[in-house]
């Protein structure tokens, strides 16, 4: 991960523990299938967060591209 990608990956996660909206570029989404109760956000095109949060905590799941987070 780059130095700018990881400071925007710092300012979401920020964002997400503040409880506040991730910007529209962020592509902040629920999952389906599978990955039902998850959301997924972009730290840019093609590097996903997947994640929850729950009344307590923020969840990181899983970082990576599509194809290594969903094949």
């Amino acid at each position: 991960m780059s130095e700018k990608h990881f400071a925007k990956f710092v300012v979401y996660v920020a964002k997400l523990l503040q409880r506040e909206s991730l910007p529209p570029e962020a592509l902040d989404h629920c999952l389906e299938g599978n990955w039902s109760g998850f959301r997924e956000f972009h730290v840019s095109g093609d590097l996903l967060v997947i994640y929850f949060l729950d009344e307590q905590m923020l969840n990181l799941i899983r970082l990576g591209s599509h194809s290594e987070l969903f094949e």
